[in-house]
């Protein structure tokens, strides 16, 4: 009953918190005090161990230790970094050349809708070896981007590098556009 009555007249008791299982408590007024022999400082809790750090200290440990430091040495990035760097290079170069000049190709120049299952298109062909055979497939759409049709042709060699001819797309469709699907070298 007293220690009640004495609890009453200190004023409204705020509850300990806590970090872990241990109650933080204010230790004294000065900010200060000695607690199963242990200097500590104000409110202060810890977890069990006594360390005598500064916060910054305190700060840098705990992450230190939640972080460790990386297993590959940053020096060994760069070398790596230089290497992938000119193998990038190296194949866009290549890739570059590669593809710049094909053995064969062809694009449409023009187009018809002849019929509601007809289009024709002007059709140029370029090949680097006059002497080589060329075929090709052109596929025609409708307006709802279905291929209504397809037609594989070839050109044989004619002795020019460029070779224009027109070419004739059957479809079960109306047709709206036409497009060369590949292009290739055969012989």
């Amino acid at each position: 009953m007293r220690a009640r009555a004495a609890a009453a007249a200190a004023g409204p008791r705020r509850p300990p918190s806590s970090v872990g299982n241990q109650a933080c408590r204010p230790l004294s007024a000065t900010g200060g005090g000695v607690r199963h022999g242990v200097r500590h400082q104000g409110s202060r809790c810890h977890n069990g161990r006594v360390t005598n750090l500064s916060d910054a200290d305190a700060d840098a440990a705990r992450i230190a230790r939640r972080y460790p430091p990386a297993r590959t040495p940053r020096w060994l990035w760069l070398p790596v970094a230089i290497v992938a760097g000119s193998l990038l290079v190296v194949w866009t170069v290549w890739s570059g050349l590669h593809h710049a000049n094909p053995p064969a190709a062809a694009h449409i120049v023009s187009f018809k809708v002849v019929s509601d299952t007809q289009i024709d298109a002007l059709v140029t062909v370029q090949r680097t070896d006059v002497r080589s055979r060329v075929e090709c497939q052109a596929s025609s759409q409708a307006i709802s981007y279905d291929t209504v049709g397809q037609l594989p042709f070839t050109w044989e060699p004619n002795g020019e590098e460029l070779q224009t001819d027109w070419i004739s797309v059957k479809t079960f469709k109306k047709p709206v556009t036409v497009q060369i699907d590949w292009c290739k070298v055969v012989g």
